[in-house]
């Protein structure tokens, strides 16, 4: 952490340090869900106090219990209040899984194979924690922790999603939509289970939790403020002289998730036979195309 606070990179921390409580749990024969929960709150504990005292960037990948988020909400308000040391900077991300999903779909798939993932799927008061905490400004970003795993892989229990080609559809219809990812219809405001006027977003914040954020994390989000980018390979926002890392999307799409139609090599997606809002059109990497529907 001294380290990359003296060459300016941030430190991508997977919080599932063990401990003694957690091996305890292990030992007493406790679900995976249990003592992956007291893992991931000790280790976000554990590793915002380490990056306090180096005083380096630490950046929480795939938050997914209640516990975490409000630890996470509580450092930052000591940061905005001036009480940490001033070059510590702590950011955090989650996955769409995690927002739409809950433990019952891994049971459904197979807790110990295909619903297998790290960290796992959690409660609906998790679930619903994430939401507020995205809504809120406590999480930086979503990513997808995109796992393309085997068949085989999975059914021997391999941990992880295929998750590139459902991301913006599935944080889409619950996120801005409020939609049920869990069913084959979609909810209406009346009768949502989950999001209310506080928490629904726009598509523009939408957006930016899955572009421009994640490129100002890793420095790629503007070239002319003195990062180490050229014109031409910031990304993130459409704007002169970025990258021309484009999505086309039709928002008024709805379209049922069959995995076996996934140009991805992992076939193994939790939202399979679900009906999502948001069908991707057209895919550019630096501006050349690399899928169209």
């Amino acid at each position: 952490m001294a380290e990359a606070k003296r060459i300016g990179i941030p430190i991508s921390c997977h919080c599932d340090f063990g401990g003694e409580e957690a091996e305890a749990a292990k030992k007493a024969g406790k679900s995976r869900g249990i003592f992956s929960r007291i893992e991931e709150n000790n280790a976000t504990r554990r590793v915002i106090e380490l990056g306090k005292k180096a005083g380096c960037h630490i950046h929480i990948a795939h938050v997914s219990t209640k516990e975490a988020a409000e630890t996470i909400t509580r450092a930052k308000a000591d940061l905005a209040a001036g009480m940490t040391n001033n070059s510590f900077r702590l950011s955090c991300e989650v996955m769409p899984h995690n927002l739409s999903l809950t433990e019952r779909d891994a049971e459904r798939m197979g807790a110990e194979s295909y619903g297998r993932v790290n960290p796992p799927l959690r409660s609906d008061d998790d679930r619903k924690a994430l939401i507020r905490a995205l809504a809120d400004g406590t999480i930086d970003a979503i990513a997808t922790d995109h796992a393309p795993h085997s068949d085989a892989g999975k059914r021997a229990g391999v941990a992880g999603f295929t998750a590139f080609e459902t991301a913006f559809a599935a944080a889409y219809t619950e996120l801005v939509l409020g939609g049920n990812t869990r069913g084959s219809q979609r909810l209406t405001q009346e009768n949502d289970f989950s999001l209310n006027v506080s928490t629904k977003m726009s598509l523009s914040h939408l957006s930016s939790l899955m572009s421009a954020s994640p490129a100002r994390l890793l420095g790629l989000g503007d070239y002319s403020s003195g990062q180490d980018n050229k014109k031409g390979s910031a990304r993130g926002l459409i704007k002169p002289g970025y990258r021309a890392d484009l999505v086309i999307v039709d928002t008024e799409a709805r379209w049922k998730v069959e995995q076996s139609a996934f140009k991805t090599r992992g076939k193994n997606s939790p939202f399979e036979g679900r009906h999502l809002n948001g069908k991707i059109l057209l895919t550019l990497h630096s501006g050349r195309v690399v899928y169209s529907r």
